[in-house]
């Protein structure tokens, strides 16, 4: 039977120097949205549209939004690896209950970072676009036997 999981405790973690390390202050993220291209297969004979899904999916593109401090070492790292263009291994970890959480994970790389207005009464924030290169790997949660 499925159940409602929360939003709230949710972990994003990318790998920095070989150890994957959770992303501090994530106020939110938006999640890929793979898709397949619809291919025109209509023949000048034929009576209606045809069409056949593309043999290359898109996995999507992912962003999140952090609550921004400059002295973090890893929200450093995050935008050194955007400097370096690197294609780096990500992780996103679902609250389940489980002893080994429900899990989403990917590469990727950093397309863009975009800061949001400092006005009074705000804090300061960076939303990070992510393209992935490849296919999400799901893997459900489990507990220990």
């Amino acid at each position: 039977m499925s159940k409602v999981l929360p939003n709230e405790g949710s972990k994003l973690y990318v790998e920095i120097a070989t150890v994957m390390t959770e992303i501090p202050r994530v106020i939110s993220m938006t999640p890929p949205s793979p898709t397949v291209a619809s291919i025109p297969t209509t023949a000048l004979t034929s009576s209606e549209h045809e069409k056949r899904p593309s043999r290359l999916a898109d996995p999507g593109q992912l962003s999140f939004t952090i609550e921004y401090d400059p002295n973090d070492t890893v929200h450093k790292a995050l935008f050194e690896q955007f400097d370096a263009k690197a294609i780096l291994n990500w992780k996103f970890e679902m609250v389940d209950d489980m002893d080994t959480p429900a899990r989403e994970e990917f590469t990727a790389f950093i397309t863009g970072i975009e800061g949001e207005s400092v006005e009074i009464e705000t804090n300061h924030e960076r939303t990070f676009n992510l393209e992935l290169t490849d296919e999400i790997e799901r893997t459900a949660g489990a507990n220990t036997p």
